[in-house]
């Protein structure tokens, strides 16, 4: 029965890569933007930009703490 789970896993072909032994969820490549899809890149790129949003948003928190403005 082993043997044949370890055929099996040979025999996978991956979606991202092309190259045999693992899935698509469990490709090494799967960060390279050569190896993504149309819509896999899209989606990076727009969680990259939400990232820097957030990122800005807390240092303008941050910023705003440090400095109050006062109404006076």
């Amino acid at each position: 029965m082993a043997e044949t789970s370890i055929v099996k896993k040979e025999t996978v072909i991956c979606y991202r890569c092309r190259e045999a032994g693992h899935k698509k969820l469990e490709c090494p490549k799967k960060f390279d933007i050569q190896h993504m899809t149309m819509e896999e890149c899209e989606e990076w790129m727009q969680q990259m930009a939400l990232d820097k949003d957030i990122e800005e948003l807390l240092e303008n928190q941050k910023n705003e703490e440090d400095f109050p403005v006062s109404n006076e």
